[in-house]
């Protein structure tokens, strides 16, 4: 293969016995603890007034969701333009104001066809900001085309989460961090 994995772009390579939403959405809030200026979008069950749930991308910085799906409920599904619109929005900020670790909730089938969140994920990587995904075993050759082949793979475990931030902190001479 001849490509060296870079250490700023990871893939959680998901695995049916772990929630791995629920991995992401715990492990930024853990860094943050640390002094890692985290950002991005990470998965979770959000709640309706009525009471009904539904999935959505939060925004670490906001806390602001944005709905994946289309529902009978009253809110703009992730689908639609002004949803997405905002969801890509909170991306390019981050690709324009820095961070020290970017979460996005996955490299789905959406990004494997280049759609979804593919091309702000390409402005991160390209920008050195680190890069930490959630991919599915059904896209993960999808994942390697996307990366060059030039991702580090983890196993969903916290710990390893930590030890590859640590090796990366390491590994900066600087971090991206701008902001708060």
């Amino acid at each position: 293969m001849g490509t060296t994995a870079t250490p700023h772009l990871a893939a959680i390579i998901s695995d049916d016995h772990v929630d791995t939403d629920d991995l992401l959405a715990n492990f930024a809030p853990s860094l943050k603890e640390r002094g890692w200026w985290v950002r991005g979008l990470v998965q979770a069950n959000v709640t309706t007034a009525n009471g009904n749930q539904y999935p959505a991308v939060v925004d670490l910085d906001s806390g602001s969701s944005f709905p994946l799906y289309q529902s009978s409920d009253s809110y703009s599904p992730l689908g639609s333009r002004d949803g997405m619109a905002d969801a890509v929005a909170v991306l390019k900020n981050i690709v324009c104001g820095g961070a020290d670790l970017v979460l996005i909730n996955r490299f789905s089938a959406e990004e494997a066809e280049g759609k979804g969140f593919a091309a702000e994920m390409l402005l991160l990587a390209m920008s050195g900001v680190p890069l930490l995904t959630v991919v599915p075993k059904a896209h993960l050759e999808a994942w390697q085309a996307f990366t060059g082949g030039r991702s580090v793979h983890i196993p969903p475990q916290l710990d390893l989460l930590h030890d590859w931030c640590t090796r990366l902190w390491h590994s900066e001479s600087t971090l991206h961090t701008v902001g708060p």
